[in-house]
């Protein structure tokens, strides 16, 4: 049994009404109306620091992400 992280009901993997795959990790929800408001604000739902360390954020995606945002703003200020 996991916990359907919007709504804290106890949920069985097999027979979750809804699943999703974030960050690495596998989230089951008890509805597709729960899956949809973790869909739409995640961070909101990942409430305890236990819950943000499951999501498995490393320093190199977020380095990544901030080197190809930077690169992105550096070629679109050089073609201006």
């Amino acid at each position: 049994m996991v916990t359907d992280p919007v709504c804290g009901m106890k949920v069985d993997e097999k027979e979750a009404a809804a699943k999703l795959a974030y960050m690495g990790n596998t989230y089951y929800f008890c509805s597709t109306g729960c899956k949809a408001s973790f869909e739409k604000d995640p961070i909101k739902y990942l409430k305890s620091k236990t819950d943000m360390a499951a999501t498995r954020v490393t320093i190199s995606q977020v380095c990544q992400k901030l080197f190809l945002t930077s690169s992105r703003e550096r070629r679109l200020t050089d073609a201006a």
